[in-house]
């Protein structure tokens, strides 16, 4: 029914006396040569040198625009590049010299705020999602994808944020499984800032001094957190047997380390800042 669904431009010859209008196919949505950039500053952020050099080698044979690849290893070097170098795309690992990427994105944009970004990660983590949820309104391209996607792919994301400012999102991120899991254990940021909490072993009375919370506050964001978590899995085992068989919140830490909403790296950071604080608490009131 629809021989030709190509969109047509349409222009008029003025040298035509009869003004008849010509078409041509659209063929490329490429911008305007005109528009586009020269020259692309693009900083590679990763620890593995040959992560490093592959990434550096498909920008310099896939892009037609000049590239300046700029890499680095470390978050020092990144953000001394940064500074000295103000590239438009950074690509970096989520993790990357005992740091984390997300939180080292954000270093970049304090400095830079405009900075597009493409998060390259070894693994799709649910937890990855909930980071990006941060650079939802940042105002900026960005995008994720997998280390073991195929090149085409990366390509793909690298032109679709660093030529059309699109935002790319792996679509394997949006697949059955792992949709399931993220609507099975979604979590507010205080609820997340709870589970790391409970992940490092406060009690609720520690929770509620840290958080500024009553106690009954706290126990009811632990209680919201089982039943996304869990679905009263403990509950019904317990129940099932008349004594408790599981306890709730090493249950609650377990399936949120299965799940990927939390690592073990994370957790001895968050112990590490907490027993800090704590140090200093008790320092300044000696």
């Amino acid at each position: 029914m629809f021989s030709n669904p190509i969109p047509w431009q349409f222009r008029v010859d003025p040298r035509s006396d009869s003004n008849v209008s010509q078409t041509s196919p659209l063929n490329s949505f490429e911008p305007d040569p005109a528009e586009q950039k020269e020259t692309f500053r693009i900083l590679v952020i990763d620890n593995l040198q040959p992560m490093r050099a592959h990434m550096i080698n498909l920008l310099r044979t896939h892009f037609r625009q000049t590239i300046e690849t700029i890499p680095a290893a470390t978050k020092s070097e990144a953000l001394s590049a940064v500074a000295a170098k103000s590239p438009d795309l950074v690509i970096l690992d989520v993790v990357i010299d005992k740091c984390n990427g997300f939180a080292l994105a954000e270093s970049i944009r304090q400095v830079k705020p405009n900075t597009k970004l493409l998060f390259w990660s070894q693994s799709i983590r649910a937890k990855h999602m909930r980071e990006l949820e941060r650079f939802r309104n940042a105002g900026t391209a960005y995008g994720y994808v997998s280390k073991e996607e195929a090149d085409e792919k990366v390509i793909y994301a690298l032109e679709s944020i660093i030529l059309h400012d699109n935002i790319y999102i792996q679509p394997l991120c949006r697949s059955a499984k792992l949709q399931g899991q993220q609507d099975l254990a979604y979590l507010s940021e205080a609820e997340f800032q709870t589970l790391c909490d409970v992940a490092i072993g406060l009690t609720d009375r520690a929770i509620s001094m840290r958080r500024h919370l009553s106690v009954r506050g706290v126990q009811n964001r632990i209680n919201a957190l089982q039943l996304k978590i869990l679905r009263n899995e403990c509950g019904i085992v317990n129940g099932a047997f008349g004594i408790e068989l599981l306890n709730q919140r090493s249950r609650l830490v377990f399936e949120a380390l299965r799940l990927g909403l939390i690592d073990v790296d994370e957790i001895q950071d968050w112990s590490k800042d907490y027993f800090d604080a704590l140090n200093q608490h008790m320092q300044s009131t000696a």
